[in-house]
């Protein structure tokens, strides 16, 4: 069964009339349902996990707004 936080009080009353919930690693790693994952071979902990997204989210945006720039010159 789901433990309890995994869910919002209204998710839960949904899951219970038979909506079903489909969460990628990221959002399993949030709400603390998977402790553990797998990355490039690695298992890495969730919290790890979630900075090296966050992490990899920023490079990424910094690297767009350089493109942005370069291209109004």
């Amino acid at each position: 069964m789901v433990k309890r936080g995994f869910l919002t009080k209204d998710e839960f009353r949904k899951m219970v009339i038979g909506q079903d919930y489909w969460m990628n690693t990221k959002e399993l790693c949030k709400r603390g349902i998977a402790t553990h994952v797998i990355l490039e071979g690695k298992e890495i902990t969730a919290k790890e996990y979630l900075k090296k997204i966050k992490k990899k989210k920023k490079k990424t945006q910094k690297k767009e707004e350089t493109t942005i720039e370069e291209s109004k010159n």
